[in-house]
C-alpha cells in the first residue's frame, strides 16, 4: 500500500515529462529556440570555415543551379498540435514554415550573411552579427491536401522559386514518407539591410555567386506562375472598406 502511494506520484511525473518532451515544439520559448538553433547551426558554427575559404560551407555555388537547391527540415506532429479532428491543426503549419524558411536562407544565402557579419564591404562601422540583413515576410499562402496524424513524421522541403525587383519567392512542400505531398506553401520575402533599406534580389543573389543566364531564364518562367503575389494593394484597399461593417 505504501509503495503504491509513493510510486503513483512518480509515475505521474514521468508521464507528464514524457508528454512535455513529445510536445516540445509548443512549450514556452520553444519557437525562439528552434528558430535561433537554425541560425546558430548554419551561420555561427560555420563562420570559421567560411573565413578560411570565403565560400559557402555547404558547397552552394559550385553548380549553376544551386540557387534552386532544395533544403529539407524534418519534424513530426506533436500531441499539442492536433485539432478536434485529431489531425495537425492548420495554424501550426505556419510555425514549421518559419523554421524551414530560416534553415533555407541560412544555407543558400550563408555567404551573404557572412559577408555582412565580417563587414567585407566596409559599409558598417565594425564586424557584427547585427550587420546581417533582416528578412521580414510579406505574404504566406498555403494549400492543404492531406492531413497529418499525431506523431506522424514529415519533411518540409523548401527552395527559392523566383524573384522580382523587390521580392524573393520561396516554395515549401510538406511531404510524407515515400514523397506523398501533404501541403504546399508560398512565401514572399524581402531582404533589408540597416533595418530599412530594401535589397534587390538579383543583387544579393549575384553577391552570393548564384546568378547566371540559366538561373535568370528559369526565374523568368517561374515568375509567370507566382507574379499574382507581387502586390496585395487591391486586397488591402478592399479590406479597408470593411471597417464600418464589422459586427462587434
Amino acid at each position: 500500500m505504501f509503495e503504491s502511494s509513493v510510486l503513483r506520484p512518480q509515475m505521474i511525473k514521468v508521464a507528464l515529462a514524457l508528454f512535455a518532451l513529445s510536445s516540445y515544439k509548443l512549450l514556452p520559448f520553444a519557437y525562439m529556440i528552434r528558430f535561433y538553433y537554425q541560425v546558430f547551426r548554419h551561420i555561427f558554427t560555420k563562420r570559421s570555415g567560411y573565413v578560411k575559404t570565403k565560400e559557402n560551407t555547404y558547397g552552394i555555388g559550385n553548380q549553376p543551379l544551386d540557387l534552386f537547391r532544395q533544403v529539407a527540415y524534418r519534424s513530426y506532429t506533436s500531441p499539442l498540435e492536433i485539432d478536434m479532428y485529431l489531425h495537425k491543426s492548420n495554424s501550426t503549419y505556419f510555425t514549421d514554415l518559419d523554421i524551414a524558411r530560416t534553415k533555407l536562407v541560412c544555407v543558400i544565402f550563408q555567404k551573404l550573411f557572412m559577408k555582412y557579419w565580417n563587414n567585407e564591404s566596409g559599409e558598417f562601422k565594425k564586424r557584427s552579427i547585427n550587420n546581417c540583413p533582416y528578412i521580414p515576410v510579406g505574404t504566406v499562402q498555403c494549400t492543404f491536401k492531406r492531413e497529418f496524424k499525431v506523431f506522424q513524421k514529415y519533411s518540409v522541403v523548401s527552395s527559392v522559386f523566383a524573384w522580382d525587383h523587390k521580392w524573393l519567392y520561396v516554395v515549401l512542400k510538406f511531404v510524407l514518407s515515400k514523397g506523398v505531398l501533404s501541403a504546399v506553401a508560398v512565401t514572399k520575402y524581402v531582404f533589408k539591410r540597416n533595418g530599412r533599406i530594401t535589397m534587390k534580389p538579383a543583387e544579393f543573389i549575384a553577391e552570393c555567386g548564384l546568378l547566371n543566364n540559366e538561373v535568370e531564364k528559369i526565374n523568368a518562367e517561374n515568375y509567370k506562375l507566382i507574379s499574382y503575389l507581387e502586390t496585395s494593394e487591391g486586397l488591402e484597399a478592399w479590406a479597408s472598406t470593411l471597417d464600418s461593417k464589422v459586427m462587434h
